[in-house]
């Protein structure tokens, strides 16, 4: 039995949808097989089957038998896809062409197909992509370059490119068939894919002329169709299952052309893009546009009111969406203002924390300053004079100042015993003048005098002869005294120099503390500024968040009291009748239905931008070589914000064409590293406007992923030195061969190789 589950993205959790159905009161099994339902009907433009189909499901005695709970809700472990063999046959430049991948080896994922411009490449990554969906790769990839384009001109334009890619020689030769085909390795066994286009004989193909068949297994039994089932929509869903689904394929198929288009876009378009595309959600917007095309188109088979019906039912829908997009509106502001609340609880504690606890005082800090400069002035001017008396004298040892003291101490010694009082010439008169005071003549007071002269010359010399003995004859007396006594002081200089450097080293440490506590408290109050202006702008933001919720609410309740006038007319409109009514109620339906899955898309869009953001963030870093970015943030509404490690927002920071585009394949790398499988990639011309340190970042990347990865490259870019940089990482590799012909075109071959030498 066909499983309606399938027909959800892998990417975003059932239970997430359930629980966003619930509250938009919208069953869950209706919404899944309205999307089974544009799937089967829908994608080919068929709006007769698609609006019979939603008839079926509208009714009132309608109600889709799934169970909401069912097993297939649970996430498992992600698997691994591997594409195993190519083969092209009158598909664009190739006539018969076929690729023969080895086994994939987690430490070789690269595989190498090398070709001039024109040789094949971008034919072989559109054949990959178109022999996988068809007609809904062809609108994918339109969506995601935003070429404006309806359903029907799409599908013709579709039509126009695949009959310009059938091999003209095979044109030339009447064969009208092209085929590829695309072997994969999954983890439920071999599935193999394969798609042919019948032209007629003017070259035009009809939507009947495009055949999609399926093997599986290792018998290559083709995939039988479930009871009921329309075998393609069937096939289409299992590839979608086993594989990837047409919008995460444009993101694991890409060329270079595409890239450098979608790199010229906002990153917040791409990023809705690839939203849109990757997580389904534009397959949603789609069905929502449809009900809301069915419910015009139904009250036109309405017999009476004319045209009233049509207008009626347009207004409630235009009425439905702007609703909704109030309410979108809203969610989006409320998130704003949730996240706001949270800024202003962590800078009201970042307040609290700064003007809390025991920090002194600007002022005590500023006064304890100043008196330990004071203190540590003093105690280095009384170092520089203690050390400057005691150091030269502690210098010379202990031994040296022993020996010095004892030879001072015998100089004093016989200083003291030979007494210089016979130097003293007063002292002589004063003997002379009282001895010779007695005599009686003049001739005994000569003699006298005389006699005490020679003596006192005698007692003279042998006062020098002693004085002649000092070992330090050049000290006077006192001299000899004051080095005695200095020398015969201890420790106690020693001991107050070593305390003056201890009283130094405490204040220069304190000193220290009081300069950190200074800036600390600078600090702090700018910090209780600049988070006080935060707190300031934060409360001003949550207000005017506040108006514009109110004034939204208020613009919500108009709406709801003017729906309830129009559906009020359009119960008059429908009368009695019960045809009518059966109309009435399928319209109603709907709209109603419409309206509930644009809430359905408001819940979930923002997850799907979280993880996106995270994923993109990984993936940016590995790539970009500035590294200015530390995290990539996508709000609600799909604003991308580029933060650097402070916080600082640098996308206004001016981008170079090639920063653009690394961004662009990080979005659509990390596409990849989010998918519930592990599914190859094929990169058409992925360097052409790079620079050589981005080239070398994005091979790196790229080569080192544990991804089957096929580089198509041409002879200047993986060549030469950067082919040197992954050389151990490439299982194998191809040339693309264009051979000639006389009788026209040509054609392209591959085969095992590589370009013969490198690009100059």
């Amino acid at each position: 039995m066909y499983n309606l589950l399938n027909d959800t993205n892998p990417l975003i959790d059932l239970k997430t949808i359930r629980a966003a159905c619930q509250t938009e009161d919208l069953s869950l099994s209706l919404f899944l097989e309205l999307l089974k339902a544009r799937k089967e009907s829908g994608r080919d433009g068929n709006r007769r089957r698609l609006f019979a189909a939603f008839d079926a499901l509208l009714a009132e005695d309608a109600r889709p038998a799934v169970n909401d709970d069912d097993e297939a809700s649970v996430m498992h472990d992600r698997s691994e896809i591997h594409l195993s063999r190519l083969s092209f046959r009158n598909w664009k430049v190739f006539s018969e062409a076929e690729f023969s991948f080895p086994t994939h080896q987690p430490d070789k994922p690269v595989v190498l197909v090398g070709g001039k411009n024109g040789y094949g490449k971008t034919s072989l990554l559109e054949g990959v992509l178109y022999c996988l969906f068809g007609r809904t790769a062809f609108g994918e990839r339109s969506r995601l370059l935003s070429e404006a384009q309806s359903l029907a001109g799409r599908n013709a334009n579709y039509r126009h490119f695949i009959e310009r890619a059938l091999h003209l020689p095979a044109k030339e030769r009447g064969d009208r068939v092209a085929t590829v085909k695309s072997e994969w390795v999954t983890s439920e066994g071999p599935f193999v894919v394969e798609r042919r286009w019948y032209l007629d004989d003017d070259g035009a193909m009809s939507d009947e002329d495009e055949v999609l068949t399926i093997w599986t297994g290792a018998d290559r039994d083709v995939l039988s169709t479930p009871e009921n089932a329309e075998p393609t929509a069937f096939y289409q869903s299992e590839i979608e299952r086993r594989l990837m689904s047409p919008g995460s394929a444009a993101f694991m198929l890409f060329d270079g052309e595409q890239v450098g288009r979608f790199s010229e876009k906002g990153f917040g378009e791409q990023v809705r893009l690839v939203t849109e595309g990757a997580f389904g959600l534009s397959v949603w917007n789609d069905v929502v546009d449809d009900l809301r095309d069915y419910a015009r188109d139904r009250t036109r088979r309405l017999e009476k009111g004319g045209g009233a019906y049509e207008q009626k039912i347009a207004e409630i829908a235009a009425l439905q969406s702007e609703q909704a997009h109030l309410s979108e509106e809203i969610s989006l502001l409320e998130g704003e203002a949730a996240r706001l609340r949270d800024a202003r609880d962590a800078v009201l504690g970042t307040l609290s924390r700064l003007q809390g606890g025991t920090y002194d005082t600007m002022h005590q800090l500023l006064e304890q300053r100043h008196s330990n400069s004071m203190d540590l002035a003093r105690y280095y001017h009384e170092f520089a004079g203690s050390a400057s008396s005691t150091l030269p004298f502690a210098l010379f040892g202990q031994a040296l100042k022993s020996k010095l003291l004892e030879s001072l101490k015998g100089d004093s010694i016989v200083d003291a015993r030979h007494a210089s009082i016979f130097k003293n010439e007063e002292a002589l008169a004063v003997l002379i003048e009282r001895i010779s005071a007695g005599a009686k003549s003049p001739a005994e007071q000569e003699r006298l005098s005389n006699a005490i002269i020679a003596a006192w010359s005698g007692l003279a010399g042998s006062a020098s002869e002693a004085s002649a003995a000092l070992k330090h004859d050049y000290m006077k007396a006192s001299l000899r005294s004051a080095i005695v006594s200095r020398l015969s002081r201890k420790t106690a200089d020693v001991e107050n120099v070593r305390s003056l450097a201890a009283r130094i080293d405490a204040a220069e440490q304190e000193s220290e503390r009081l300069a950190r506590g200074i800036a600390e408290n600078e600090k702090r109050e700018v910090d209780t500024t600049s988070n006080r202006e935060e707190l300031k702008t934060i409360t001003a933001d949550l207000a005017t968040l506040g108006q514009e919720i109110g004034t939204k609410r208020s613009a919500i309740e108009r709406l709801e009291a003017k729906l309830a006038i129009f559906k009020n007319a359009l119960l008059q409109m429908f009368g009695e009748h019960s045809s009518d009514r059966s109309t009435q109620f399928l319209v109603e339906t709907a709209i109603a239905t419409a309206a509930k899955i644009d809430g359905v898309i408001a819940a979930v869009r923002p997850d799907c931008f979280s993880k996106i953001g995270a994923a993109v963030t990984k993936t940016y870093a590995s790539l970009a070589h500035k590294q200015l970015v530390a995290n990539v943030e996508i709000t609600a509404d799909g604003m991308v914000h580029l933060y650097d490690a402070t916080g600082r927002d640098v996308r206004s920071l001016e981008a170079s064409a090639g920063e653009n585009q690394i961004f662009s394949m990080a979005l659509m790398a990390a596409i990849g590293d989010i998918m519930p499988v592990c599914v190859p990639i094929i990169m058409d011309t992925p360097l052409g406007r790079l620079d050589r340190d981005h080239r070398e970042r994005l091979l790196t990347y790229f080569a080192h992923r544990d991804v089957q990865t096929i580089m198509l490259s041409q002879p200047d870019e993986v060549n030469g030195i950067y082919l040197e940089m992954i050389e151990d990482r490439v299982a194998t590799r191809f040339i693309l061969d264009h051979q000639g012909s006389s009788k026209g075109p040509g054609a392209t071959v591959a085969r095992e190789g590589y370009f013969s030498e490198a690009a100059a």
